[in-house]
């Protein structure tokens, strides 16, 4: 449901910084004052929307993107199949109207797409909207709108989900969305229209869990559901299994106590004290040679045993030793040298096209990146710190890649304190990069934390390439076991999830979700503690 949630917020933030660009303001303006335009201006600004448009429609949750002047004319569109007289008429369109201000998302009613041509959209479609006022009059100091960018949202799309037994709904006040059937959906949607709104919850019915989630858009909710039968039946097959260990547990020791003969209890006792000496750490304990032979064979096998622990401890601090050096040398060449070469070469390159300006940032941030990773690179940050380093990270990306790559990075000062490892977030960031965005085209990038109670998530998306599931499950299984440390490409998010396995515990690390052509999400799980509660 957070990721549900990131997903409408930042496709409203990439609105909202369309609609605040100064060509997009100019390119409006243009087209409002002029109702003859001069088509070679056109064929330029058409490629310049073009280009803003696609930084939405990329995104497989956005069905079309429209934009739309205050006297109702589409000035321009990614679909031609818009019937603009409708689109401005549409009630849910007009309400937003009389209150739009400034440029701020606002999001509609869920409502029927009927002002598209194709009857097939027409008649079936439902979206959601979320319209972005643009203006581009310089002399209105009222900042009324003058056009709109006006975003469809596939909410099939969004509410996609692979599992069978998770399913997922929109509620819009008092409207329900849901994507396939969901066993009684009626009685679920009941218990949540019956209830208070605007409050999270979490409630059962019948067999199903189900979540109530507020977005930050007014009205807006998301629910989600899950069956609890798979948990049930596997609760009563363990108190079945329970059960029956405990009955056979009990004839057993009555039937074999019997049989237990005073003659043999001695050298067991012994044996006992001198394992309990042994779990004391007393190693040289000493087992002698007892007259019976399978008392005498268990303590002679006990021994051995004793020997080879002593002999594997060892080893293993060799091992452990040499395998923190291992990682940390890993982790120390993460500012790799075809990093550090590619940036020189833009150098470079910069400096034989005179561009100053850019020299001079890129060495600015550079210095930044390696100043931060290369002194005290295994210490405790804050995540604030840890954020600042990752910014300066992407404006040296940014600029090799002549500003193709988009990012965004939600910071929320409450949540500023929480500690986390040093160069935790950089393997990730660079992953999407290096191997998930083509930036020969444009690519996305969106990093955003939420805490819920005492734990913190740390999401890392990217519109990229994706993976395929059998790829996908393959490095969930590495990052699940509990040695990850291998040799291969992929050592730069196995060693953070290990190093965050190892510092606060089996329960956090790291969780991967992708699809093919659509994205990667990477989950990062830390505990939300402060500077102050370390």
């Amino acid at each position: 449901l957070n990721i549900l949630n990131g997903k409408l917020v930042s496709i409203a933030d990439i609105e909202k910084s369309i609609a605040t660009d100064t060509r997009v303001k100019s390119i409006v303006d243009y087209r409002n004052k002029n109702k003859k335009v001069d088509y070679s201006v056109e064929l330029y600004n058409q490629r310049s929307m073009d280009e803003k448009i696609r930084l939405l429609t990329t995104n497989i949750d956005v069905h079309d993107v429209t934009v739309i002047s205050e006297e109702g004319k589409v000035l321009y569109s990614s679909v031609p199949v818009v019937d603009e007289k409708m689109l401005f008429n549409e009630l849910w369109f007009k309400e937003i109207r009389q209150i739009a201000d400034m440029s701020t998302p606002y999001l509609s009613k869920l409502h029927k797409m009927s002002y598209f041509i194709n009857d097939e959209i027409k008649n079936k479609k439902e979206c959601f909207s979320i319209v972005v006022p643009i203006n581009a009059k310089s002399e209105n100091i009222l900042f009324a709108p003058s056009a709109y960018i006006v975003c469809d949202i596939n909410i099939d799309n969004l509410l996609y989900y692979t599992g069978t037994d998770l399913k997922f709904a929109i509620v819009d006040n008092e409207e329900w969305y849901s994507q396939g059937k969901i066993e009684n959906e009626d009685k679920i949607k009941e218990c949540v229209l019956s209830k208070g709104r605007n409050k999270e919850r979490f409630d059962t019915v019948d067999n199903t869990m189900v979540v109530d989630f507020n977005t930050r858009f007014r009205g807006l909710e998301l629910i989600g559901m899950k069956e609890l039968t798979e948990l049930r039946t596997l609760q009563d097959n363990m108190f079945t299994l329970i059960i029956s260990f405990l009955i056979t547990g009990i004839l057993l020791t009555f039937l074999f106590s019997r049989k237990i003969s005073i003659i043999i209890m001695a050298p067991i006792n012994r044996l006992i004290a001198n394992c309990k000496k042994v779990s004391k750490g007393n190693y040289d304990a000493k087992f002698k040679e007892e007259n019976i032979i399978e008392i005498d064979l268990l303590s002679k096998t006990i021994e051995d045993m004793i020997g080879s622990i002593v002999f594997l401890r060892d080893k293993m601090l060799r091992e452990e030793k040499e395998l923190s050096r291992e990682k940390l040398r890993a982790l120390q060449h993460q500012i790799n040298p075809h990093f550090i070469n590619n940036v020189l070469q833009s150098i470079k390159a910069l400096s034989v096209s005179k561009e100053t300006d850019k020299i001079s940032a890129l060495t600015t941030y550079l210095g930044k990146v390696m100043s931060y990773s290369i002194y005290r690179p295994f210490e405790m940050v804050s995540l604030k710190d840890e954020l600042n380093h990752i910014e300066n990270y992407l404006a040296v990306q940014n600029i090799r890649y002549e500003n193709k790559l988009s990012y965004s990075i939600i910071k929320d000062e409450d949540i500023m304190n929480i500690v986390i490892p040093k160069l935790t977030l950089q393997p990730i960031v660079e992953n999407s990069i290096v191997h998930g965005l083509n930036l020969r085209e444009r690519g996305f990038i969106d990093i955003s934390v939420e805490v819920e109670e005492d734990t913190a998530y740390i999401t890392i998306s990217d519109n990229g390439k994706g993976m395929s599931r059998e790829f996908v499950e393959s490095i969930r299984k590495k990052l699940s076991d509990e040695l990850t440390y291998v040799q291969e490409k992929s050592i730069g998010i196995l060693n953070v999830n290990e190093r965050l396995k190892r510092i606060f515990g089996s329960e956090y690390g790291i969780d991967i979700v992708s699809r093919a052509e659509y994205g990667t999400t990477v989950i990062i799980k830390i505990p939300a503690k402060g500077k102050e509660d370390k």
